[in-house]
C-alpha cells in the first residue's frame, strides 16, 4: 500500500517536471490552537515554543518561493485555550472564518472532542498532540483530522519494555479523566501480565479534581507499613502531573516513589519546577526530539518589542519575572533587553518538530496539488499568466489537499513523508527516555534510553507493526546514578525459606510472605528439601553440605590410647597371673582353689579387658554385635562362677551346722556345667534380641550438629543394656549378699572376705556408672563408649587383684606369718578341706 501511494505521487511529480507550472498569488491561511499562557501558570514550552515553532515553519516555507509556486502561508489566528468548550468554539470559529487549515488541538482529549466537529465541517486539522490509541481506528478519510505524533500504543510498549528492563514486578497506575490517560492506562494494565508484573493500585482521577482528591490519591498509595519504595506510572495530563508533584513536595514524601511519566514530564520545566529535589530519579517517556535547523537561533532572538500578542507578553513576564507595564510592585519593570536562552524560556528537548511537521505536511500536500492545478497544459490555464486557484475559496481545494494528506499518512492517521524538503516523522518510530537527576542544588534531564521501531508499511496498524517487528531498546547508563532501583512487591526469600503467595490472584505472582523450612532443610524451586542425616545446611549457599565424619579408632583420641594402654596392662597382668597359676598348678594352694571355676573367672576378667577393643574398630554389623554382647558376657563369666564358688562355701558351713548330710551339687564339675548352662541362656537371650533388632552401624549427628559419628545403633537402648546385663546383675548382687553372710565364718577360711570386699567395690562402681551412663545421652561424642570401656577395665582390675591378688602374693612372696605354704589352715576354703570338714561331720562327702 505504501509503495502504491509512493508510485502515484512520484508519477505526478514526474509529469509536473515535464510541464511548466504557472505561479499564482494568494495566501493559504492557518489557525492554531495551543494551551493557554498566563502569568500564573507558565506554558512556555507547551504553549509559547509550540506557537513560535508554527510561525517559524511558515516563515521558512515562505522563504522558498518555488515550493508553493508563488503562493504563501500565513496565520490568521492563534488561540490559547484552557477548556474543552473553548476548543469546540475555536474550531467552529475557524470553519466560519473559512480558514482552510487548523494546527492543533494540543492534547488527546481536545483532539478527540475536536475530531467530531472537524469531520462535521470538513475542516482540515492536523493535531500535534493526538496520541491516544483509539485515534488509530478512526475513519480519517471523513474525519478530516490527522496527526504528527505516533500512536500511544507504541508509547505503551516503550513503558512495558522499560518496566521489564528495570526489573520491576509491582507498580501503581494513576490516570487522568480523559483520553490523556484512562484509555491508554487500560491498554497498559491489560499487558502487564505478559511481562510478569502485578498491579498494586489503579487510581482514576475524577474530572477536574480538587486538592483534597489529589491528597487522597497520594494517601492511597502509602498503604504499606514498611514504607517500601513504590513504582508509579503516570498516565496523567500536565495539570494533574503538576498537582501530584506539588502534593509530594508539600508532604515531603522523599524516597517513597519512583515515577515514570508516560506523557513527558522531566523535559518540561513548567511541570517539575520547584519539586526537582523530591523528584530525583523520575523517568519520562518522550517523543524523540529532532533538532530543527535554525529554530533555536530564531527563538532566542525574539524580542518583546517586535511581538504585540498578549500571549507573548504574558510568557515574557512569566519567564523573566518582570512587569512590562510597571504596575506590578511585586516585580521589577521589564527593560525589553531580556533574552531567551537555554534554560531560560528556551528548552532544547521540547518536541517542537511535531508542530513544524504539521505545517510542512500541509505545505507538501499543497505543493503537489498546485503542481497539478497550475500546469500550463491544463484547459483552465490556457492563456493564463497566473494560476487560477483562489486561496479564499477553500471548497475549491480543501478536499483535494486533504486526500493528498491521507495518502501521505499511515492507516492510523499519522503523517509520513514522501519527499524530504524538511525533517518530519520518519519511517522509524522513536522515543527517548529521560531521567531527572538532582545533585548539589541543580537538576539535569539526562538521556537514559532510546527506543525505536521500524515502520516501513503505511497500511499496517500499530498493533500489526508491534506484532511483526522487534523494537530496539538501547539503555544508556550513567555513572552519576543507577537508572532506577529494582521495585518489587516482596523481597526475595533468603536461603532456607519458601514463598507463600498472596491470596489475591492478581498479586500472587509478585507478592508473597516467606516461610522458613523445617530444621536441616533447604529451599529448592520453592520447595523445602530435607538434607540427609549426614548433611548439614550451608545457609549462605543454600546447599546440603556433607558433615565431616569422626569415629573411634586407635591413635585417634588421647583418652582412647589411655584406655588401650590400661587394657594391655590388664591383659599382660592376667597372662602373668595365669602363667603363674599354671606354673604352680600342682601346689596345694592351686589344688584347693577349684581350678575349673578359678580359670573361668580369669577368662571373664580377660574378656573385660578386651571389651574396649570393639569400640576401637570401625563399626560394622559384626562389630556392633560384639559391642553389645561382649560386656554382658564378660561380666556373666566373672560373676556366675564366683556366685557358685561362694554359694558352695556358704552351703557347706550352713549344712555343717544343721545336718550330717552333705549339700547337693557342690562338686566342681557340677558348677562348671551350671556356668556353661547360664552362659548358654545368656547367649540365647542375646541372640533372640539381636535377631529381632540387629544393631547396625549408622551415622549419628553430634550435639552441636557440626560432625557425624559412625556408631552402632541400638547399643545405647535401655532395653539392650537390660537384656545384656540382667543375669550379670543378678549374680553380682547374689554374690555380694552371700559374701556379706559369710563374713563371720572361721578366720582361717578367709576367701569369702576377699570376695566380699571385691564385690563391695564393684557395687560402688556400678552405682556410679549407671546414672552417669544414662544421664549423659548426647552430652559428648563417644562419652558412653568411654564410660563403658572404663567400667570394664576398672572392674577387671578390681576382680583381678581382689580375687587373685592374695594368692599371687602367697605364691610369690610368702611371709613367715603365713606359716607353711602347704598348711591347709592358712588358705582359703578349698575343695579338699571343705570335704574334710563335711567328712568329720557326716562321714560321707559324696555329691
Amino acid at each position: 500500500m505504501r509503495f502504491k501511494n509512493m508510485l502515484i505521487l512520484l508519477t505526478i511529480l514526474i509529469q509536473f517536471a515535464a510541464t511548466k507550472i504557472v505561479p499564482g498569488n494568494g495566501t493559504f491561511m492557518f489557525n492554531g490552537i495551543f494551551p493557554e499562557i498566563t502569568e500564573e501558570e507558565s506554558n512556555t514550552q507547551s504553549g509559547l515554543m509550540m506557537i513560535e515553532a508554527m510561525k517559524y515553519a511558515i516563515k521558512t516555507i515562505n522563504e522558498d518561493p518555488s515550493l508553493l509556486h508563488g503562493y504563501k502561508l500565513d496565520i490568521k489566528n492563534i488561540y490559547t485555550v484552557n477548556q474543552i468548550n473553548d476548543v469546540r468554539q475555536k474550531i467552529l470559529t475557524t470553519f466560519k472564518e473559512k480558514v482552510p487549515f487548523l494546527i492543533g488541538p494540543y492534547s488527546s482529549e481536545t483532539s478527540y472532542i475536536g475530531s467530531i466537529l472537524t469531520g462535521t465541517f470538513s475542516q482540515i486539522t492536523i493535531s500535534y498532540g493526538a496520541t491516544y490509541s483509539d485515534f488509530d481506528t478512526n475513519d480519517h478519510t471523513h474525519e478530516y483530522m490527522l496527526r504528527t505524533v505516533p500512536s500511544d500504543k507504541f508509547r505503551i510498549q516503550v513503558a512495558l519494555d522499560l518496566v521489564k528492563n528495570l526489573k520491576w514486578n509491582y507498580l501503581a497506575v494513576i490516570s487522568s479523566y480523559s483520553y490523556d490517560g484512562e484509555s491508554d492506562a487500560r491498554h497498559f494494565i491489560a499487558k502487564l501480565p505478559t511481562i510478569g508484573v502485578c498491579l498494586a493500585e489503579k487510581i482514576d482521577l475524577p474530572n477536574s479534581p480538587t486538592l483534597k482528591q489529589y491528597e487522597k490519591t497520594m494517601d492511597a498509595l502509602i498503604t504499606d507499613k514498611e514504607k517500601r519504595l513504590k513504582g508509579v506510572i503516570l498516565f496523567t495530563n500536565k495539570k494533574d502531573t503538576q498537582e501530584i508533584f506539588s502534593i509530594i513536595k508539600k508532604q515531603l514524601m522523599y524516597k517513597r516513589f519512583v515515577f515514570i511519566c508516560i506523557y513527558d514530564c522531566t523535559n518540561y520545566a513548567e511541570i517539575i519546577e520547584g519539586a526537582e529535589d523530591i523528584l530525583n530519579g523520575t523517568l519520562s517517556i518522550d517523543i524523540a526530539y529532532k533538532e530543527m535547523p535554525g529554530f533555536e537561533a530564531y527563538f532566542t532572538n525574539l524580542e518583546i518589542t517586535e511581538n504585540s500578542d498578549s500571549y507573548f507578553k504574558k510568557a515574557w513576564q512569566r519567564v523573566f519575572n518582570c512587569s512590562l507595564s510597571g504596575d506590578d510592585f511585586r516585580r521589577k519593570k521589564c527593560t525589553g533587553k531580556e533574552k531567551f536562552s537555554r534554560g531560560v524560556g528556551y528548552y532544547p528537548n521540547t518536541p517542537v518538530q511535531t508542530v513544524m511537521d504539521a505545517v510542512y505536511a500541509v505545505a507538501d500536500a499543497i505543493h503537489v496539488y498546485l503542481s497539478y492545478v497550475c500546469q500550463d497544459t491544463m484547459i483552465w490555464m490556457q492563456g493564463k499568466d497566473s494560476c487560477v486557484l483562489d486561496t479564499e475559496d477553500r471548497k475549491m481545494y480543501s478536499s483535494h489537499v486533504y486526500q493528498m494528506l491521507v495518502r501521505m499518512s499511515y492507516t492510523d492517521g499519522t503523517l509520513e513523508d514522501f519527499k524530504v524538503p524538511y525533517s518530519r516523522i520518519p519511517e522509524t518510530v522513536e522515543y527517548d527516555i529521560h531521567q531527572l537527576i538532582f545533585n548539589n542544588g541543580s537538576s539535569k534531564n539526562i538521556l537514559r534510553a532510546s527506543w525505536s521501531l521500524n515502520r516501513p508499511e503505511l497500511h499496517l496498524f500499530p498493533d500489526e507493526v508491534l506484532l511483526g517487528s522487534k523494537p530496539e531498546f538501547d539503555l544508556k547508563y550513567n555513572n552519576e546514578t543507577d537508572l532506577a532501583p529494582i521495585i518489587t512487591c516482596s523481597d526475595e526469600c533468603p536461603p532456607g525459606y519458601i514463598r507463600i503467595n498472596d491470596l489475591n490472584l492478581e498479586k500472587e505472582k509478585c507478592c508473597w510472605s516467606c516461610k522458613r523450612c523445617p530444621w536441616n532443610s533447604i529451599s529448592v524451586n520453592n520447595t523445602c528439601v530435607k538434607c540427609k542425616y549426614t548433611e548439614n545446611v550451608d545457609f549462605e549457599k543454600n546447599l546440603c553440605k556433607t558433615l565431616p565424619e569422626i569415629h573411634l579408632y586407635i591413635g585417634g583420641q588421647n583418652l582412647l590410647l589411655i584406655l588401650l594402654l590400661f587394657s594391655i596392662i590388664g591383659i599382660c597382668l592376667l597372662l602373668f597371673f595365669t602363667t603363674l597359676f599354671i606354673y604352680h598348678i600342682r601346689s596345694k594352694i592351686m589344688k584347693r582353689c577349684g581350678k575349673d571355676l578359678f580359670f573361668l573367672i580369669l577368662l571373664g576378667i580377660g574378656m573385660l579387658f578386651l571389651c574396649p577393643i570393639p569400640f576401637m574398630v570401625y563399626p560394622s554389623m559384626l562389630v556392633c554385635i560384639f559391642r553389645g554382647a561382649l560386656p554382658g558376657m564378660a561380666f556373666l563369666i566373672c560373676y556366675a562362677p564366683l556366685f557358685l564358688r561362694i554359694s558352695r562355701i556358704y552351703r557347706i558351713f550352713i549344712y555343717a551346722k544343721q545336718s550330717v548330710y552333705s549339700p547337693v551339687l557342690i562338686s566342681v564339675q557340677s558348677h562348671v556345667i551350671a556356668v556353661l548352662a547360664i552362659i548358654c541362656v545368656q547367649m540365647i537371650v542375646a541372640g533372640i534380641w539381636f535377631t529381632e533388632k540387629t544393631p547396625m552401624a549408622s551415622f549419628i549427628l553430634t550435639e552441636k550438629g557440626d560432625y557425624i559419628s559412625f556408631q552402632c545403633s541400638g547399643n545405647e537402648s535401655p532395653v539392650s543394656m537390660f537384656i545384656n546385663l540382667t543375669l550379670s546383675f543378678i549374680f553380682m548382687v547374689s554374690c555380694t549378699i552371700l559374701a556379706f553372710k559369710t563374713r563371720h565364718f572361721p578366720k582361717n577360711y578367709n576367701e569369702a572376705k576377699f570376695i566380699g570386699v571385691t564385690l563391695y567395690i564393684t557395687c560402688v562402681l556400678w552405682a556410679v556408672f549407671l546414672p552417669t551412663y544414662y544421664l549423659t545421652t548426647g552430652k559428648g561424642i563417644f562419652l558412653r563408649e568411654y564410660l563403658l570401656s572404663t567400667l570394664c577395665i576398672t572392674i577387671g582390675f578390681v576382680n583381678l587383684f581382689g580375687l587373685f591378688g592374695q594368692k599371687v602374693r602367697l605364691l610369690m612372696f610368702p611371709r613367715n606369718q603365713d606359716q607353711d605354704a602347704n598348711n591347709p589352715k592358712t588358705w582359703s576354703i578349698s575343695h579338699s578341706n571343705e570335704s574334710q570338714l563335711l567328712e568329720s561331720k557326716t562321714g560321707n562327702a559324696k555329691l
